[in-house]
């Protein structure tokens, strides 16, 4: 995933969100325990302003229990909170 912040404020980037459609993911790597297993990179929360780039990586597991031909549709998710709103 790279991203591009535009935005006029600075902000932080906070997570990655991955949310299943229809399915339960993976709990582990090997769990068998959902189809897909899904890790995301960290290194967040990071300061951002107008124009700084980043990249992160999804590793992504087909599990044993995954059925053939299926297909396994799930969305990803950046969040970015106005610097002045960021909680810790």
């Amino acid at each position: 995933i790279h991203w591009k912040y535009i935005g006029s404020i600075p902000a932080y980037f906070v997570s990655i969100e991955v949310t299943p459609q229809g399915f339960k993911l993976a709990s582990d790597y090997g769990a068998n325990d959902g189809p897909i297993w899904v890790k995301v990179t960290n290194g967040y929360p990071i300061q951002v302003h107008n124009g700084d780039e980043g990249a992160h990586s999804l590793e992504i597991h087909v599990e044993q229990c995954a059925e053939e031909g299926a297909t396994y549709t799930f969305t990803v998710e950046l969040l970015f909170v106005q610097w002045n709103e960021y909680k810790p």
